[in-house]
């Protein structure tokens, strides 16, 4: 756990030094919405509401509490039936998706569906972006979404119904910084080396 706080600390270092703060944007680049930097033929979207007893040999269902730092815990991810599971084949991970929390004190944690996660299937409580990553570069994205300046913009469209809840069509109003690809693609790459 201290390493992984470390990694934290070391990510927000690293990308203002290379993006400069993102409610500034003194470099003036381009400011796009979310739902502009998402992939064509798919949109943003929550997972199953119902997901049942667990099942055994069933399908792997990413919920709030097995996010860690960017990362999805895998080691006791619950598994669905596939009867449950194929109702909800929109939310079907595709292993290129940012995923965010949005139910509850979890509201605003970041993961990252990679390529062993195709095929799973997320919670309620957690929505995907399909990313476009001709648009912008997912990593770079991941990491702007935990800046104070986007989190921030997660709470206040936040609403109250029992417990607080981001509804898709706030998160799709996000204001994304997009710097140049170049220099996206330099950050992702010093993270994936």
């Amino acid at each position: 756990q201290r390493s992984l706080t470390k990694l934290e600390i070391f990510l927000k270092a690293m990308f203002f030094s290379l993006f400069g703060d993102p409610a500034q944007n003194s470099a003036r680049w381009p400011v796009r919405k979310i739902s502009e930097l998402v992939d064509n033929n798919d949109k943003v979207n929550y997972g199953v509401v119902q997901p049942g007893l667990s099942c055994s040999d069933g399908i792997p269902l990413v919920r709030a509490g097995d996010f860690n730092n960017l990362l999805i815990d895998q080691s006791s991810l619950k598994r669905i039936g596939e009867d449950i599971e194929s109702a909800y084949f929109r939310s079907r991970l595709k292993g290129h998706e940012v995923l965010v929390c949005c139910v509850g004190a979890t509201i605003g944690k970041i993961g990252l569906a990679d390529d062993s996660m195709r095929g799973f299937n997320i919670a309620r409580a957690v929505a995907r972006i399909p990313v476009d990553q001709t648009k912008i570069n997912r990593w770079y994205l991941a990491c702007y979404l935990q800046t104070a300046f986007a989190q921030d913009h997660f709470r206040q469209g936040t609403r109250t119904v029992g417990q607080p809840t981001l509804n898709i069509s706030q998160l799709e109003d996000v204001p994304v910084v997009c710097p140049p690809r170049n220099l996206q693609d330099q950050f992702a790459s010093a993270l994936t080396v």
